[in-house]
């Protein structure tokens, strides 16, 4: 069933993170002018961006392993199981 509460808290959840990826990118921004190189700054943010991507890939992963389908589908909230 449908609730709308529940899409208003997924939505303010999702802003808040936003907001801190935001908030760390802009003060990688800020910090990008010290560099020497400025080409370093940009494979520093793909290199950056690739490896943030990754660890999330392989935790969400990992948690697929922990327990079985049975297990999953019994739980009231399956998404929080990780």
């Amino acid at each position: 069933t449908f609730h709308f509460a529940d899409v208003l808290t997924q939505t303010k959840s999702t802003m808040l993170v936003t907001l801190w990826v935001f908030t760390g990118v802009e003060g990688a921004v800020v910090l990008s002018r010290q560099a020497r190189k400025k080409k370093d700054v940009g494979k520093a943010t793909v290199i950056g961006v690739i490896s943030t991507l990754t660890i999330y890939i392989l935790i969400s992963l990992l948690s697929l392993g922990v327990m079985t389908r049975q297990e999953l589908s019994t739980l009231k909230s399956p998404s929080m199981a990780y």
